[in-house]
């Protein structure tokens, strides 16, 4: 399997996960993805988080408005993430490639338009000086939402 097949893998679960979390939100026009996978020896930091943009603005999950955004629902998306992200992992291994530690990604449901940026360089293990939020906050700058 090429690294383009396991990446739109990837995509392919994160958009059908976010599709089903909107549900009949209004006004969503985009969705963007962040996951980390940081891997260092035995050790490693797992992180992934959806927000949405609706009515021009981007949202955390839990502020999405017109969506069924309770604390369990929420955490349940997360966990489907960072499995999904862990497979995404196995699948590059297996395939002798070197797997991401970051991807950003953006996907517009009307159009289709899909923009996937990775980076394989570790960033956040290992240090208490920034967080996997900071490569969030990096990526979206300006338009990071409050929590």
């Amino acid at each position: 399997m090429s690294e383009q097949l396991i990446l739109n893998d990837l995509v392919s679960k994160w958009v059908s996960l976010a599709r089903e979390y909107v549900g009949a939100a209004p006004d969503v026009s985009a969705y963007y993805f962040y996951g980390l996978h940081e891997r260092i020896g035995t050790g490693g930091r797992l992180f992934s988080v959806p927000l949405f943009e609706q009515k021009g603005a981007i949202v955390w999950a839990g502020r999405l408005v017109g969506a069924e955004n309770s604390i369990e629902r929420q955490q349940s998306v997360l966990r489907l993430m960072d499995e999904d992200s862990s497979g995404a992992t196995a699948a590059f291994d297996s395939e002798g490639i070197p797997a991401p530690t970051e991807y950003r990604i953006y996907y517009e449901p009307g159009s289709g338009k899909l923009d996937a940026q990775l980076s394989r360089e570790v960033r956040y293990y290992g240090t208490t000086e920034t967080t996997p939020l900071d490569g969030v906050k990096a990526w979206l700058g300006t338009r990071m939402p409050e929590r």
